[in-house]
């Protein structure tokens, strides 16, 4: 669905609301984002993390489903979710063209510092999941996706613990072993504690070993 099929089929409706949902996103983050800072649970805050990613497309649905009630179109809800879903992806590029610039120069004027700096709900991986969902594909599908690239995340991470700790470990047997004491060590050491004689000890090693 590119921008060519949406202007010949649903007019310049998907450009005015993919506008309003630029704007509506920049506002709905803000609280979300402070939400999930309150969220002590690592990886509770790691999911919500990752589904404000649909922040964008949820938006674009709901303002398309709006349009669709006031205007009477009588269209499909396939039809309003694809298009609702690609007005969530054109305002993800209207952020990265010029929204972010806007945002930034808001802050300024309210003199609140603040600088440029990526953003996940207006990123790559979002505009990826507003494109599938305006393909066609099911938007529980999506979020499933999205929750499972979370888990092999930290399940790799996991595994890289495991590894570097099995390393270490490995480094400090090692290193034990390097450093045993030979016999004629123990026996001094036995001798010095004990005050046994030298060869008593050595002989009765001697005859362990045996």
């Amino acid at each position: 669905m590119n921008v060519q099929y949406l202007f010949d089929t649903y007019g310049f409706w998907p450009f005015v609301i993919a506008l309003a949902t630029m704007v509506l996103t920049s506002f709905a983050k803000i609280p979300v984002k402070l939400l999930i800072n309150k969220i002590k649970r690592r990886t509770v805050r790691e999911l919500v993390e990752r589904l404000i990613l649909l922040i964008p497309v949820g938006i674009g649905i709901g303002l398309y489903y709006l349009k669709n009630f006031i205007l009477k179109s009588g269209e499909g809800d396939v039809a309003i979710v694809m298009a609702g879903a690609a007005c969530g992806a054109l305002a993800i590029v209207y952020y990265n063209l010029f929204g972010k610039y806007i945002e930034l120069w808001v802050l300024r004027l309210f003199k609140k510092n603040a600088t440029l700096k990526d953003d996940d709900t207006m990123g790559q991986e979002a505009l990826d999941a507003a494109i599938a969902i305006a393909s066609g594909k099911p938007i529980e599908n999506v979020v499933k996706d999205l929750i499972n690239h979370d888990t092999e995340s930290a399940n790799d991470t996991d595994a890289e613990s495991v590894d570097e700790t099995e390393d270490d470990e490995d480094y400090e047997d090692d290193e034990d072993y390097d450093n045993d004491p030979d016999e004629s060590e123990v026996i001094e050491l036995v001798c010095e504690y004990t005050g046994a004689d030298e060869e008593l000890v050595a002989t009765i090693l001697a005859k362990l070993k045996n």
